[in-house]
């Protein structure tokens, strides 16, 4: 939650709704929806960057946690 009130503070105001800026967690849920339903267009480019910030770091935990366990090398 600390980084998704970061990345709302960050945003620009370009929400495709304006229930969207009434908070951090409308504006992720707003931007959440227009994601992947295949609206991007629509997004605050700080939504997405928050959002594949999410996915990359999730990746690299996982590349980590099967290293640690020697499943590869």
């Amino acid at each position: 939650e600390k980084k998704l009130a970061v990345a709302f503070r960050g945003r620009k105001l370009r929400s495709a709704t304006s229930y969207a800026d009434k908070n951090a967690k409308e504006w992720f849920a707003e931007n959440f929806s227009l994601y992947h339903n295949n609206k991007k267009d629509l997004c605050d480019p700080v939504f997405i960057d928050f959002l594949e910030g999410i996915q990359n770091d999730l990746i690299w935990r996982s590349w980590q946690h099967i290293a640690k366990k020697g499943i590869i090398r």
